[in-house]
């Protein structure tokens, strides 16, 4: 990582997004070169100094939320953003005295949302903020910094509503959860899909969406899924409002009276990150119960005990699976350059991951009858898509490109015998 990002907002973000993902079923992190190197910590004190804590008040009259803490350095740290737009802006203080709960005066700076420095303030502050503590509140007057600027000091007045620090997970964070109560969801048109259909909530802030299944399932199925849908949603929301660039979709991918699949693509850009990142799921829900399928429980992906997994070995959806990737390089017409197809560039990288040569794949992690990790898994009409993410952070773009394996041929890993799909 070049630089770590502002206000230990990017690894805050991070952790949200690990929740989100997970509870997709892909992610337990962010790619590691992808997520912001880890900010500073609490700093840490006998008693929490009088400034540190989560505020609500107003700025000229506009409502907002503050939360402040003091960082490794002993500086004071902290970002608020308007409830009318949710986004982030950070804010930086002095060192305090070694006395850091006796001060009833504080000055902060307020830099760019796309400050990305994580132990120095920024050296051109959009504004300045100057503040005097009574009890538990706080007023003072906020300035725009530019000299030719004709901004009149605007008033602020805060009142302390909460203890904050910034290692709190994203579901605990009173400061997320303060951001979230700004959610305005609304129902839109959604779609059908054979027999399910659904309406569109989306967020008017951040431009989120999420479908909400209103067919195809019993109530109380439905309810589950929807509720799960919900709360993901909530969280997706938080990630894009504090991210500099987010774009995210879900997809319903399939639906029969069995199964309903929903792929989730999402590309993001924190502030202090190298580089943009991205990420790609799938779920498939059990119908019947409204409850994410478990595929381990359906196929037999590799064998007991130590032997590599042989393409030939047909009772094996991995090695059905990487049978098909190896099929993508070699179906290429001979005037086309595999460097220059992306399928068979990510099929490339699949193989060499499993270090696959031969038509046997040796890898340790095929072996054991183990399920691979990082395998998106889900039906489509045609047959069973397979999305292994084993791509370094320089092959991103190929997250989420799968083979398709037909129906009749993945029958024969079935761990027992079912109709399918």
């Amino acid at each position: 990582m070049a630089c770590t990002p502002r206000l230990r907002l990017a690894e805050r973000t991070v952790r949200l997004a690990s929740t989100l993902l997970a509870a997709c079923g892909v992610w337990a992190a962010l790619p590691s070169s992808a997520a912001p190197a880890s900010g500073p910590v609490v700093k840490a004190v006998a008693t929490a100094p009088a400034w540190q804590g989560v505020w609500e008040g107003r700025l000229a009259g506009q409502p907002i939320v503050m939360a402040l803490y003091l960082n490794e350095q002993g500086r004071w740290t902290g970002r608020y953003f308007y409830e009318r737009f949710g986004r982030d802006l950070g804010l930086w203080g002095p060192v305090p005295d070694a006395d850091a709960g006796s001060s009833d005066t504080l000055a902060l700076q307020e830099c760019a949302p796309d400050y990305g420095i994580a132990d120095a303030p920024c050296e051109r502050p959009r504004a300045t903020w100057s503040l005097t503590l009574a009890g538990t509140s706080a007023k003072g007057q906020w300035q725009v910094s530019s000299p030719t600027a004709r901004f009149v000091p605007a008033t602020v007045s805060l009142t302390r509503v909460a203890d904050y620090a910034p290692t709190a997970g994203a579901l605990t964070d009173p400061y997320e959860q303060r951001r979230l109560k700004g959610i305005r969801g609304q129902r839109m048109p959604g779609g059908q899909l054979g027999p399910v259909a659904w309406e569109t909530l989306s967020d008017a802030r951040s431009k989120v969406a999420a479908p909400q299944f209103t067919r195809g399932a019993s109530p109380a199925a439905l309810q589950r899924i929807n509720d799960q849908l919900k709360t993901q949603w909530q969280e997706r929301i938080g990630q894009a409002l504090t991210a500099l660039d987010h774009d995210d979709q879900v997809d319903v991918a399939f639906a029969n009276q069995r199964w309903l699949a929903l792929t989730y693509s999402v590309g993001f850009y924190f502030a202090g990150a190298a580089h943009p990142s991205n990420g790609f799921t799938a779920t498939t829900y059990d119908l019947s119960t409204g409850q994410a399928v478990d595929w381990s429980r359906w196929f037999r992906f590799t064998a007991p005990g130590t032997e590599a997994v042989d393409f030939e070995r047909r009772d094996l959806l991995a090695a059905q699976a990487l049978k098909a990737f190896a099929a993508q390089v070699t179906a290429l017409p001979p005037d086309v350059p595999s460097a220059t197809s992306d399928q068979a560039r990510c099929a490339r990288l699949v193989l060499a991951h499993y270090e696959c040569r031969g038509g046997r794949c040796t890898r340790g992690d095929l072996t054991g009858g183990r399920v691979p990790d990082g395998w998106q898994i889900w039906p489509t009409a045609p047959g069973l898509a397979v999305a292994p993410d084993v791509y370094a952070e320089v092959d991103r773009g190929c997250r989420g490109q799968p083979v398709v394996l037909p129906w009749a041929q993945v029958r024969a890993s079935l761990l027992r015998p079912q109709a399918l799909p």
